[in-house]
């Protein structure tokens, strides 16, 4: 005889219907997609190279947004699996970056050679330090965006995976 589930509430779980989620993703979920508007922020970010901590604010919501993103993935492979992760540690470490500059204890400075990042006047902390912000800017560009193509070219899709399996080839490196 077949058993039977019993719940004693009314709202039962079995009786329910399904919640599982049936949604296609669209173009704009695509790791390509992701490398491009990455581009367009570090971009945009640009503008936000200004005495003050405005930088460190957009610098933090694009560090924040790609870290949402990288954790939505879990690879299957280990080299994927380390793509994903260096990921995590890039994206982390200007994500520090940007808190300790929305906090004030670094700020941007103009001086005659250019624009610098420094420690703020009241944080007693890294009083001679000066950094380019324009290197910074270079740094969050060369490992954000580089890190986004490099996710999506190491990345097998599923129409890839199909016309690979149809060949008789092993899946993946």
């Amino acid at each position: 005889m077949k058993k039977r589930k019993v719940c004693i509430y009314d709202a039962c779980p079995y009786d329910m219907p399904s919640f599982a989620n049936d949604d296609r993703t669209s173009v704009f979920a695509h790791l390509g997609a992701r490398a491009g508007y990455t581009t367009l922020a570090w971009i945009a970010l640009m503008k936000g190279v200004v005495p003050g901590q405005s930088f460190f604010t957009g610098l933090s919501m694009l560090a924040m947004s790609l870290l949402f993103d990288y954790l939505k993935f879990s690879p299957q492979t280990a080299f994927r699996r380390n793509i994903v992760w260096l990921g995590y540690v890039f994206t982390l470490f200007w994500l520090l970056v940007g808190i300790i500059g929305l906090f004030q204890v670094i700020t941007i400075v103009k001086a005659p050679d250019g624009l610098f990042i420094t420690a703020t006047e009241d944080f007693w902390g890294w009083r001679d330090f000066y950094f380019p912000a324009r290197n910074l800017w270079a740094g969050v560009g060369l490992t954000l965006i580089g890190m986004t193509i490099i996710d999506w070219v190491t990345n097998i899709s599923a129409g890839e995976a199909k016309s690979i399996q149809m060949q008789g080839k092993p899946k993946g490196p």
